[in-house]
């Protein structure tokens, strides 16, 4: 047994797998144990209905796929989104239009009803009625006596096409997905400040996808944590890139770390977020324009719709050569020395003003 799994923790407890607890059972005679049940997490191969293999999961304590959103079924143990709730609308839809369509296909297509005595020659009068330049001979009278009628056609039912219409609503209306967040939006005049209102409204029907998002992110950055210290070995220097620029560190297989140092948020380069700031930026830019420095506005960058690439070509362009001095200093020794001067003829006057008084 490892020397480690011995050790306690901060809490001071030790965890035992069965095998483990009876080989020091004896050790522990007095010591105060609570037995527990945990999941086991395996990872089977299978071919049809046999089973090839059967291993544990690389990190033991958790599933190698996470869901990345929706909700879980906790009957079913299954996940699951926005498409399971749209089965029944599509279901309804497809069995309507299976009624329509069923509904025309054994309707009358076009014929006649008429009594055996109604044609001159009943096998001509067949071949020659469909053509509208062919002449059909009738007996006398059996105009008259309405003995030729057309055949009834089955009219379609007047609510069918009411419960499609409802079929297609219900689509959008249980899965949240309303016009505005699919850019579908058919209103006449929509303003900008009405559409994104109705947008956001949208999008606040479907946040618990955005929820189950955030808790993807974190447990598959804990699963890939957990891979790392399992098959990445110690010593391993890994890149970081930053504002900062690159740099490598080495890689530190510490729980602290895991535990305080890893942050899960959303990102500054979202475009949600992304798009939010640039919009209050631009907001601010014209309202208060003598807010907007050179600094500021190589900061706003970075929130731009603008490409990565054009943002750093941006950047770069906007930096003073090599050997050159910045001209953000250059303004700011400028206004120092117009400082210094102002001061010092300030004071030459006062001195000239004061020898003027005592003579």
């Amino acid at each position: 047994m490892p020397p480690h799994r011995l050790q306690p923790d901060a809490q001071g407890l030790m965890t035992l797998k069965g095998d483990e607890y009876k080989k020091v059972e004896a050790l522990l005679e007095g010591v105060p144990v609570l037995k527990q049940k945990r999941r086991r997490y395996q990872r089977m191969y299978f071919s049809g209905d046999e089973l090839l293999e059967q291993l544990s999961t690389p990190t033991g304590d958790s599933f190698s796929y996470k869901a990345m959103t929706g909700k879980r079924d906790r009957k079913y143990r299954s996940w699951y989104g926005i498409v399971r709730s749209m089965k029944d609308p599509q279901r309804w839809a497809n069995k309507f239009m299976s009624s329509m369509l069923e509904i025309i296909g054994t309707s009358g297509k076009g014929g006649i009803l008429y009594e055996p005595d109604a044609f001159l020659n009943i096998r001509e009068a067949e071949e020659d009625w469909a053509d509208p330049s062919r002449n059909v001979a009738m007996t006398e009278g059996a105009i008259a006596a309405n003995k030729i009628l057309p055949r009834p056609v089955n009219a379609m039912p007047p609510q069918m096409m009411g419960l499609m219409q409802y079929c297609e609503e219900s689509l959008k209306a249980v899965a949240g997905v309303n016009a505005e967040v699919m850019g579908l939006s058919k209103a006449l005049d929509p303003s900008g400040v009405m559409e994104e209102g109705r947008r956001q409204s949208g999008l606040n029907m479907l946040c618990y996808l955005f929820d189950g998002l955030r808790r993807y992110r974190k447990e598959q950055g804990r699963l890939l944590l957990k891979m790392i210290r399992k098959y990445i070995p110690q010593g391993r220097l890994i890149r970081v890139a930053g504002p900062e620029g690159m740099q490598y560190v080495p890689l530190v297989y510490d729980d602290m770390a895991v535990e305080y140092d890893v942050i899960v948020d959303e990102a500054p380069t979202a475009p949600n977020v992304k798009q939010r700031t640039w919009e209050a930026f631009t907001l601010l830019a014209g309202q208060v324009p003598q807010l907007i420095t050179p600094q500021a506005a190589l900061i706003a960058l970075d929130y731009s719709p603008f490409p990565a690439a054009m943002v750093q070509k941006l950047k770069a362009a906007a930096q003073p050569p090599a050997g050159a001095p910045d001209p953000v200093t250059q303004v700011e020794v400028a206004n120092l020395n117009a400082s210094t001067a102002l001061k010092s003829a300030q004071t030459d006057k006062t001195r000239t003003q004061t020898s003027g008084q005592i003579q």
